[in-house]
């Protein structure tokens, strides 16, 4: 049985952290208001107005900003998490979709790759890891709730809209390293390197773009000899199941009407086979284990 997290306050985050904060953004999420539609959109084309719009971009600056992870996301999982139940409560779908993709943005960056600096990597107190392990747990379970019930809903929503709800909630259900990818890739493909040939040299290091390869044109690139996308397995998603993230996340972009980013999904979880060393792996494994060598190389 999932527990429920409790809030640090936030008098002791200054102490906790010893660095400036977005705790008085957060705190003022709190609160919720009501606010005009146009205000509730997912991509803002205008400069907000109200102030709960304007908190919630500046939440979402803070920790997603160049993707650098900060212990500060630990403190504030909790209260995400009770954010997100007081929309639900409200039964306000939109601030729901927002808050889901905001805690979603926000977890991409959470994991060893975003920990190797010294000054981030000292240690919490055990209450802190758990209130966020804990919190993650229950947004997970509410998050599969949200897509049960509002599926057809979603299916409204534009075709890049889908891509980067898909990322986020591939970030809460899924991987979240790969997310990350995903969101640096802007989902189009990735750089890999063999992690099996003698030395890590960028000079082996290809980028791949899956782009070309799914096209509405005739005119189309087929793909590499060294790589094999992987065998499509829409329409074998039982929407209960999160398992394997291949299949649920395919189903869903698919689902909600992005058979393009369903296909593309297609070739990250395919296979690369290296034209030096004959080795074969997962090419996602192969995008994350390059973008870990390409992190500590430059924190050398």
């Amino acid at each position: 049985m999932i527990t429920t997290p409790k809030m640090i306050p936030f008098h002791k985050w200054d102490e906790i952290l010893n660095f400036n904060t977005a705790k008085e953004q957060i705190e003022s999420l709190l609160h919720p208001v009501e606010v005009v539609e146009s205000e509730k959109e997912i991509f803002l084309h205008h400069k907000p107005s109200s102030h709960y719009r304007m908190a919630y971009e500046d939440v979402l600056s803070n920790f997603v900003t160049m993707g650098e992870f900060t212990y500060e996301l630990y403190l504030a999982t909790p209260y995400f998490v009770e954010i997100y139940k007081t929309w639900k409560q409200k039964q306000d779908f939109q601030w729901q979709l927002l808050f889901l993709i905001l805690i979603g943005y926000c977890l991409s960056t959470d994991f060893p790759y975003n920990h190797f600096s010294k000054e981030l990597n000292e240690s919490l107190p055990k209450e802190i890891i758990e209130n966020h392990l804990c919190s993650i747990k229950i947004i997970q379970e509410e998050t599969k709730m949200f897509l049960s019930k509002h599926l057809e809903k979603l299916k409204q929503l534009s075709h890049f809209e889908v891509q980067h709800l898909c990322q986020c909630l591939f970030a809460i259900l899924g991987n979240r390293e790969a997310s990350y990818i995903f969101f640096i890739s802007h989902f189009n493909g990735c750089s890999i390197t063999c992690p099996h040939c003698s030395s890590f040299d960028n000079n082996f290091e290809t980028h791949y773009c899956f782009d070309h390869y799914i096209s509405d044109k005739k005119s189309i690139h087929k793909p590499p000899k060294e790589i094999q996308p992987a065998p499509s397995v829409i329409g074998q998603w039982d929407q209960k199941s999160y398992d394997n993230d291949y299949l649920w996340l395919s189903n869903l972009l698919y689902l909600l009407g992005n058979d393009k980013d369903a296909q593309k999904l297609s070739y990250y979880y395919g296979t690369f086979t290296c034209p030096h060393c004959g080795k074969t792996d997962i090419i996602i494994d192969l995008a994350k284990y390059t973008m870990i060598q390409n992190t500590e190389l430059d924190l050398l």
